[in-house]
């Protein structure tokens, strides 16, 4: 009389039995039979080559755009000396004027009379029309803009396929060298100027090196460069040096039988070039000044600021003030102390320069004659004047990367050689070259023909 089915009574299977398992059991679900204590960590996966790769590759790419952020954050400050100020006003009176600059000083009460060759007139005319847009805010902006595209060009002078890390240290170091001088001044053209500067010889030279890289070498890319940097700062003849020295230590290195030099006919383009450059900084409301840039800083600008700052026309000389000592020679001015304080910039200047002479030193055999003579040039301007310290220290953050790479691969990559010139490969001959890789020693070569 019982409604029910009698698998209902007698239990599942018609065993009699009832089923003892949980109802979740029962209806096929998955029991969790983990333990609760486990803390859940994945599979250990093995390291191998290509995972230390990998994580080299973001390393390099996490400290070079950190180098270039903090450039950005040291280049952010507030605008408020005297020289911005001028610099602003005169790009106003450009503007308003016809934008050439005016032969004599307008702003002068005592001197209206005597001619003012504004060689930086192009950069006064950049500040000024910022300012109009965007006010102080704007300037400020502009100009650690400018600040962090000049160390990003930096960081991009590396050796390919190769480990960045050195070259972003050293660009970090030369960070700290010029970061005193980020006033929207001509100064922050000097540090963009060589930065293009080198990055357009070393990419040359790497295209020459290795036919295999796309495109073709755009050396000429200099003239313009120099004709645009002549109008925007009155100190392009740290450039102009720097590419005669260029050239004149690779003409050294062929006399010296150098392992690491230009062939024949490259090195007589690079002099064209170089002349051609020198031509180009004349192009310039200005031009005999413009030519004689040198003689007119160190004849007359800096010595009569150190009158000035020493009060030497009062009779009554004083000691110049920390900052102040940046206008005189290396053995007036000294490095470290600054007053009370400790002169962290000329610190980081000197310590990415040593860098660059050591590791110039390890690599002499294959060094590259014309970034050395370059280096050395630099070198003798901050000699003569602290001011120029910082693009010197900027220099050699460059030819210190560099060379650091070159060794490293030397020491821990391979004995063959890497990104030698072969001369018969310019000359039609069948010699073999090869493209060295620096990641590891599984991946080091390929063979090009």
């Amino acid at each position: 009389d019982d409604p029910s089915p009698a698998a209902d009574r007698i239990g599942i299977g018609g065993t009699g039995l009832s089923d003892s398992r949980d109802p979740a059991q029962a209806a096929g679900s998955v029991v969790d039979t983990s333990d609760p204590n486990d803390p859940g960590f994945e599979e250990y996966e093995e390291l191998t080559p290509e995972l230390v790769e990998d994580e080299a590759i973001r390393g390099d790419f996490v400290i070079k755009w950190a180098v270039v952020l903090l450039a950005f954050l040291l280049a952010s400050t507030k605008v408020g000396e005297s020289l911005s100020l001028v610099t602003i006003k005169t790009g106003q009176y450009l503007a308003s004027h016809g934008f050439l600059p005016p032969r004599t000083d307008v702003f002068s009460s005592t001197a209206t009379d005597r001619a003012w060759p504004n060689l930086s007139w192009g950069f006064d005319l950049i500040v000024g029309a910022v300012y109009s847009l965007g006010g102080f805010t704007g300037v400020s902006v502009f100009k650690a803009l400018l600040v962090m595209v000049t160390f990003a060009i930096v960081t991009q002078i590396v050796k390919p396929s190769l480990p960045t890390w050195w070259s972003s240290i050293c660009t970090g170091l030369a960070l700290l060298a010029c970061h005193l001088r980020f006033a929207p001044h001509p100064t922050l053209i000097t540090f963009l100027g060589l930065a293009l500067l080198f990055l357009i010889l070393t990419r040359y030279r790497q295209r020459l090196a290795d036919p295999a890289r796309q495109g073709d070498p755009q050396l000429w890319l200099l003239i313009p460069l120099f004709v645009v940097w002549c109008n925007l700062d009155s100190r392009a003849y740290l450039g102009v040096a720097c590419l005669l020295l260029y050239a004149a230590g690779e003409s050294l290195a062929a006399m010296a039988n150098s392992a690491n030099v230009l062939p024949s006919a490259i090195r007589r383009h690079l002099w064209t070039v170089a002349i051609g450059c020198v031509a180009a900084s004349f192009v310039n409301p200005f031009p005999l000044q413009s030519g004689w840039a040198p003689g007119l800083v160190y004849g007359t600008e800096y010595p009569a600021i150190r009158e000035y700052v020493t009060q030497a026309y009062l009779g009554e000389p004083r000691e110049p003030a920390g900052s102040e000592k940046t206008y005189f020679p290396l053995p007036v001015g000294g490095l470290w102390l600054s007053g009370a304080t400790v002169d962290f910039a000329g610190i980081a200047a000197v310590v990415v320069i040593l860098a660059a002479i050591v590791l110039v030193l390890f690599n002499w055999k294959r060094m590259v004659w014309g970034e050395t003579l370059a280096l050395l040039g630099m070198l003798g301007f901050a000699f003569l004047c602290l001011r120029e310290l910082p693009a010197a220290a900027l220099v050699a953050a460059i030819v210190a990367g560099l060379n650091g790479q070159v060794w490293y691969h030397k020491s821990f990559i391979g004995p063959k050689p890497m990104c030698s010139f072969d001369t018969g490969l310019y000359e039609g001959g069948n010699h073999d070259y090869y493209e060295c890789y620096g990641w590891n020693d599984i991946r080091w070569a390929r063979r090009l023909r």
